[in-house]
Order: C-alpha cells, then sequence, then structure tokens
C-alpha cells in the first residue's frame, strides 16, 4: 500500500460486506496511484469468492465479533487487546487476498483462458441446409486442411462456409486466422439484416480474440453476449470465469 492504506484497507471491508463509499469513485478519478491500488485488491476480493476463501474470512470475522468485549476504564488492556485482534484479522484478510491475488495474477492470461474455454463445434445437419457439400463433409471427416482448401476454391461463399473455414482455423491453432473469418459473418448479418450464423460467429470470434491475445475485444463481445439471454451461448458465457477474463483484460491494459 502507498498513500493511504488504512483508508483501502477499510473500503475492501466494505466491499465485501456489499457496500461502497460514495466518495470512492471521485478519489479513484484524481489518484491514479489509489486507483491501481483498488483494482488490485478488488480482483483479489474477486478471487477469493471464486476460490471459496471469502466464508472462511467470514468465518474468523464472525468468530471474532461473537467474543464479548468488557468496556471498563478500569481495564484499558482490553481495549489494547481489541485493536490487537482487529490489525491481526485485518492482517489475516490482506494476507490471504494477496496470496490468492497473486496466484491468479501469474497464471492466468489470455491464451490461457482460451485453452480452458475453447470446444470443437458440432455442425448440426439442420445448420447445412440440406444436402452436404466437399466442405461440409471435410468437416466431419476433421480434415480441417481440407476444410480451408475447400473453403479456398469457392466462387462463392455464404456465412457457413466462413464459418467452417474460420472453425477450421481455430482446430489448427491459428485463431488469428479465424478472426476475420467470424468477423466476416457478422458484417454479412449487419448489411442484409440476418443471422444465419450470428450467435455462433459471435461466441468462437470472442475465443479468438482471446486466443490471438486481444483479451479487451473479447471481454467487450462476451459481455454483450452475457447481456442477451436469447442468445445461444449465453448460458455458457455465464458460467465462464469472469475473475479470470477481468484479470487478462487487466494485464493487457499495463
Amino acid at each position: 500500500m502507498s498513500n493511504n492504506p488504512e483508508y483501502l484497507i477499510d473500503q475492501l471491508d466494505q466491499s465485501l460486506s456489499g457496500a461502497i463509499a460514495p466518495e470512492l469513485s471521485e478519489r479513484l478519478i484524481l489518484d491514479q496511484e489509489l486507483a491501481q491500488e483498488w483494482q488490485t485488491l478488488s480482483l483479489a476480493v474477486m478471487a477469493i469468492r471464486e476460490a471459496g476463501l471469502n466464508d472462511k474470512v467470514a468465518a474468523i470475522r464472525k468468530e471474532f465479533l461473537a467474543q464479548p468485549v468488557q468496556e471498563t476504564k478500569h481495564k484499558p488492556a482490553v481495549v489494547r487487546t481489541l485493536y490487537k485482534n482487529v490489525l491481526r484479522i485485518a492482517a489475516s484478510i490482506i494476507l490471504l487476498a494477496g496470496a490468492v491475488s497473486i496466484y491468479k495474477y501469474s497464471t492466468v492470461n489470455s491464451i490461457a483462458v482460451y485453452d480452458k474455454y475453447y470446444s470443437p463445434f458440432e455442425l448440426n445437419t439442420s445448420r447445412g441446409g440440406g444436402s452436404s457439400d466437399m466442405m461440409e463433409k471435410a468437416f466431419r471427416d476433421r480434415n480441417w486442411k481440407e476444410v480451408i482448401s475447400q473453403f479456398n476454391g469457392l466462387q462463392v461463399k455464404n456465412n457457413k462456409s466462413y464459418f467452417l473455414a474460420g472453425m477450421a482455423d481455430m482446430e489448427l491453432k491459428n485463431p488469428a486466422a479465424a478472426v476475420p473469418l467470424f468477423e466476416q459473418i457478422i458484417n454479412n448479418n449487419k448489411q442484409s439484416g440476418e443471422n444465419y450464423f450470428q450467435d455462433e460467429a459471435e461466441y468462437y470470434l470472442a475465443l479468438a480474440y482471446l486466443g490471438s491475445n486481444a483479451p479487451a475485444k473479447a471481454v467487450s463481445l462476451l459481455k454483450k453476449i452475457k447481456g442477451d439471454k436469447d442468445h445461444l451461448y449465453n448460458r455458457i458465457v455465464n458460467d465462464m470465469s469472469w475473475v479470470d477474463l477481468n484479470i487478462v483484460e487487466y494485464k493487457n491494459s499495463k
């Protein structure tokens, strides 16, 4: 901690209780160093909650608060003991938060999150529009290079062909190459007013952004999906670790 350790500790305690002082946002705007320290502590709190450690901290606090406190002018030692216990609990919370935060911060990155959440796309027959073509057959056979070869040979490309080619690039561990293909689907739908392969393209584009180390774009798109209850991938995105996503976004912005 640097400028205001007591203030930040107090805000951390209020944050764990679900309340934050109104003036905090103003101070964070005026003091960038304080804002950076608060961001670190906030990530630590989120990490603690995700790891299930918040209950342990709450238990420590509850046990402490349950201890009888005798207020008397003749026993100042009680006040000193109480103060020491408060400092000990505060220190335990900060150390616990710091340990979890450091572990999370050091192990989480954009590629790791991509690997954690990427899963192959299973082509539904109904999405193929009827009969199978050579490109779709190659996709079902998991012949990814042939999928791309067939795509490159097409004179007329549609959203399905762009998507299958993009997924072939993803399977070949080349998410950067998949990005413009998924983006093309979204642009096509924007111009036509249709939504053919829209949800699939948005979700896998977000993953492709993560895999190509562009977490800010990924998080922005994932937030859009998370806010759309009718999106095909809404439930999957809601189940993601937003602690991890916030960490990779934060690390990329530094």
